[in-house]
Order: structure tokens, then C-alpha cells, then sequence
């Protein structure tokens, strides 16, 4: 078995009960959590990402009644919107938001420790989680922000923690914890499709398992059923083609995707390590030496280096190398690290804690720093910072029921502003790379059902170089004001009677 005591034991040289009682680990490791949560409080005001508004904002039409994929476009799975949908249900404001995040970020704090734990012993699962705390909040890597990977690397880590733990035998080798783990490395996947490691270590841990594992791979599969079944029994329910274009041909036949060619890719890569390195090194030298460790002592001992492969695999997938992509790697990376501080003899665990420190003081800095420094250290896009203005404005000015475009993109708008998007898409990527999609906005900005309210952000010839989209705003919109320079439009014919009177009057 990959998690046996023989294992377990050849990789922690301190296991002794009277080195490290399980009741004091468990405590050091739930401070850490609170920890991760903690860090995570001088960005409560930063502004939103993105993907956060957006997401929030079809989360809460979701819950109104509109359809998923069909009314409601999104290249994402139907967990993440499930996890967005319960955080805007109990606090649909943007510091709910982040405080959902630093939940999550505990939580996975506690499942990285565990899976640590699982393979090593307490020592290193006190270790994985002490060093994820102090690293999962990485600025550059935008980890205070409620990502998909955020929410996936939960479930993720959960399953391969459960899985370990199952292996390692005893009072957890239960079929009913192989099925949970099974179901929570599926519903991974359902929140960020490239978040395959959980399914990659189950898989491992299965196949490792002895003479049992027919019944073991039928147990797990009866687990991962539950979560795949209902995700494919609502996307027949509202649309199979829907919903199998935005999950998985978006990303597969677009430039947006794996259309996009790879000297682009590279490039877009070669940026982010050049943003996000600071953030990493440290980490990553742990963990090879972790790697090492791991490989000599005991071959068989490669669910952490599997897991970390498995979550590279689902990084490159991506198309844009995002600094929230990495946040991936980032639990299978404190795992392999721990394997190496666990090492350490008792006599040199003072070198040890200065090196954690080290390790926390590299990514804290950000933290110490005045909230602009911060909002200059993560806010690359100008929009971000202008939005809460532009949102306060469109609320004073504007009804409720007034309908909003914000062109070309920015999606957490209308969150903020609390204005239904008459987009389909929300984000700048799929409005460009999805055949006819230029083409159907300019079509509606030229009929009736156009929205109300359009907030320009560029020039409309730069998406759209036909002059279509130009001139249907010409025609049909007029300034009503700017707000931190940007341009406000108000339909000369809106659909919301008052929005005209509105904006004259204020």
C-alpha cells in the first residue's frame, strides 16, 4: 500500500508518540487554517477579480430562474457556479466574497495537512500546513481571490487525503471513505475542469491497493457516479450541445483554448513565471528536495509526486497562464516540502522553523504594505480600480431594472452595480473567439431588445474592426456622463422607461 506504517515511517524519522502527540498536531494545524483564513483580511478591499463578479453575478440569475448555459453563457463547470450560488445566497457582496475565500483557503489548508499527515506522519502534516498558510495567499498569485482553483484544490486535496488515508488501512479503511474520495476528485473537475490530480492519486492508490482492487475501483466509481450523474443529468436537462460547447469545445476549438497555437502560449507562460517566480521559489526548492527524499527512501511512495504531475497536467491545459492557475500546484508542492522538513533530525528543527519563517516572510510582505501598494502589487487592470465608482454611479442613476453592457469586458461590473448583463459574454475571450459572437452584439446594440446602459471602456473598432458595433452605438446611444474616464451611454430608446429621466437628473 502506498500509505503503510512501513512507509509512513521510513519518511518521518520523528513519529515517536512523545515527540508528536496527534492532539497537539491536530491543534498546530488548525491554527495554521485560521492562519490562511487570517492573511487573507488585508485584502478584503481590493478590488474584485473579474471572474469573481462575474461569476457572482450569473450565480444570482441562476438562482432567479434563468438557465444555466442556455440563458446563462459560462466556460465553467456546473460546481462552480453551485459554490458561487451558496456563498451570494447567505452574503452577496463582494466582502463576502473574499470571506468565502478565506474559508476555503482554511479548509484546504486542513485537507493539505491531512494528506501530509496520511503519508509522513503529524510531522508533516504540521509542516504542509504551516507552509500553505503562509504561501496560498501569494498576491502575485492572486490567492486571496475566490477562484475556481481555490474552490476545486478543496475538493481535490480532500480526495486525495481521504484516499491516502484509506490506503494507509486501519479504522479509515472503509469503503465509505474510497467512495467520498471518489466523489470529491470527480467534483473537482465540476469546478475547474483542468483539476484532474484528484482522480489522477485515487487511480494510484486503487491500483496500489493489492489483490482487492477490482472491488476498491468499483467502490470509488460508485462514488465519482453520484456527482458526474447529477452534473449530466442537468445538462440534458437544459441542453446537452449548451453546455458540452461552453465545458469542453469552448476550450477545445478556440483560439481561447487549445486553438490558440503555441508560441502564443509560451509566451503568455513566460509572463506569468515572470510575475508569480518570487512567489514560488522558495516553495519549489522544498519540494524537490521533498521529491527526492520521497523517491530514494521508499519507490513506491509517489502519490505527492503523481498528484503534483497530474496538477502541472491540468495547468498547461489552460490558455491564458493566469496568476490564479498556479494556485494549483500549490498543495501537492507543500506536501512533497513537508516530506523534507520531517526529515530534519530533532536536533536541527530550529534551522527548520527559520526556514518556515523565511519561507512565510517572502510572500507576507505584500501584506504589511499600505492598501494601495497592494491594490498596485495586484490590480494590473485599470478597470479594477475605477469600477466601484462606475458601479455607485450606475446605481444612483440608474432603476434596478435597467439592463447593462459593458464593452468590451468587464465582467464583475455587474455584480457591483447590481444590472442584469444583456451579454452573453461576459468576459473578452469568448466575446472574441467564438465564431459570430462580434456579430451577434452588434446585432442586438442595433435592435430593440438593446441594453439600456452601455459603459465603453475602448475603442469598439479594436473587437470589432467591421465598424458594425460602432456605429449602432452612434446611432442609438448618447453620453450621459464620465466616471473615471469612462464613457457612460444611454440609450436614445431604452427598454427601462425612467433611465433617460434618471440620468438627466442626476
Amino acid at each position: 500500500m502506498i500509505g503503510d506504517q512501513a512507509m509512513a515511517g521510513s519518511l518521518d524519522s520523528g513519529r515517536s508518540p512523545a515527540a508528536w502527540r496527534r492532539g497537539p498536531a491536530l491543534a498546530v494545524v488548525l491554527l495554521a487554517a485560521g492562519v490562511a483564513a487570517a492573511l487573507r483580511v488585508p485584502f478584503l478591499g481590493v478590488p474584485l477579480d473579474p471572474d469573481e463578479g462575474g461569476y457572482a453575478h450569473l450565480a444570482l440569475r441562476w438562482a432567479a430562474g434563468e438557465q444555466l448555459y442556455s440563458d446563462l453563457w459560462v466556460d465553467r463547470p456546473q460546481g462552480l457556479l453551485l459554490a458561487y450560488r451558496g456563498v451570494v445566497a447567505v452574503a452577496p457582496t463582494p466582502t463576502g466574497l473574499r470571506l468565502a475565500a478565506a474559508l476555503a483557503a482554511a479548509l484546504l489548508v486542513i485537507g493539505t495537512a491531512a494528506a501530509a499527515w496520511a503519508l509522513a506522519g503529524p510531522r508533516a502534516g504540521v509542516v504542509a500546513g504551516v507552509v500553505l498558510a503562509a504561501v496560498g495567499v501569494a498576491p502575485r498569485m492572486r490567492g486571496f481571490t475566490l477562484q475556481g482553483e481555490l474552490l476545486a484544490g478543496v475538493a481535490t486535496t480532500a480526495a486525495v487525503a481521504l484516499a491516502l488515508w484509506w490506503d494507509r488501512g486501519g479504522a479509515a479503511r472503509r469503503p465509505g471513505v474510497l467512495a467520498a474520495s471518489g466523489a470529491l476528485a470527480v467534483l473537482g473537475p465540476l469546478v475547474k475542469q483542468s483539476a484532474l490530480e484528484g482522480l489522477a492519486v485515487v487511480a494510484l492508490v486503487v491500483v496500489a491497493s493489492g489483490p482487492g482492487r477490482l472491488r476498491a475501483a468499483g467502490t470509488a466509481a460508485l462514488g465519482a457516479a453520484v456527482p458526474l450523474g447529477l452534473a449530466v443529468a442537468h445538462a440534458l436537462a437544459t441542453g446537452w450541445s449548451d453546455w458540452w460547447f461552453a465545458v469542453v469545445g469552448y476550450r477545445v476549438s478556440t483560439p481561447a483554448g487549445a486553438g490558440g497555437g503555441l508560441v502564443t502560449r509560451m509566451a503568455l507562460f513566460a509572463d506569468s513565471v515572470g510575475r508569480v517566480w518570487l512567489d514560488l521559489l522558495a516553495l519549489a526548492l522544498l519540494a524537490a528536495v521533498g521529491a527526492a527524499v520521497a523517491v530514494r527512501r521508499q519507490p513506491r511512495a509517489l502519490a505527492p509526486v503523481v498528484w503534483l504531475a497530474a496538477a502541472a497536467i491540468g495547468f498547461a491545459g489552460g490558455a491564458f497562464y493566469h496568476g490564479h492557475y498556479w494556485l494549483q500546484l500549490l498543495p501537492p508542492l507543500a506536501v512533497l516540502g513537508s516530506l523534507a522538513v520531517a526529515r530534519v533530525p530533532r536536533a536541527g528543527w530550529a534551522a527548520a522553523v527559520v526556514v518556515l519563517v523565511a519561507l512565510a516572510g517572502w510572500v507576507r510582505l505584500a501584506t504589511m504594505t499600505s492598501t494601495a501598494r497592494v491594490e498596485a502589487l495586484v490590480g494590473d487592470d485599470p478597470r479594477l480600480m475605477t469600477n466601484a465608482a462606475v458601479a455607485a454611479w450606475l446605481r444612483a442613476s440608474t432603476p434596478p431594472d435597467a439592463t447593462l453592457l459593458t464593452y468590451p469586458s468587464s465582467a464583475d461590473l455587474y455584480f457591483l452595480a447590481d444590472r442584469r448583463a444583456t451579454a452573453r459574454y461576459l468576459w473578452l475571450a469568448p466575446l472574441s473567439a467564438v465564431p459570430g459572437a462580434v456579430e451577434d452584439q452588434a446585432r442586438q446594440l442595433e435592435g430593440a431588445d438593446r441594453p439600456d446602459v452601455v459603459v465603453l471602456d475602448a475603442d469598439p473598432s479594436a473587437v470589432d474592426p467591421s465598424g458594425r458595433t460602432a456605429a449602432a452605438l452612434a446611432d442609438h446611444y448618447r453620453t450621459a456622463a464620465v466616471v473615471e474616464g469612462r464613457r457612460v451611454l444611454v440609450s436614445l430608446q431604452p427598454r427601462t422607461p425612467d433611465v433617460l429621466g434618471a440620468t438627466r437628473s442626476s
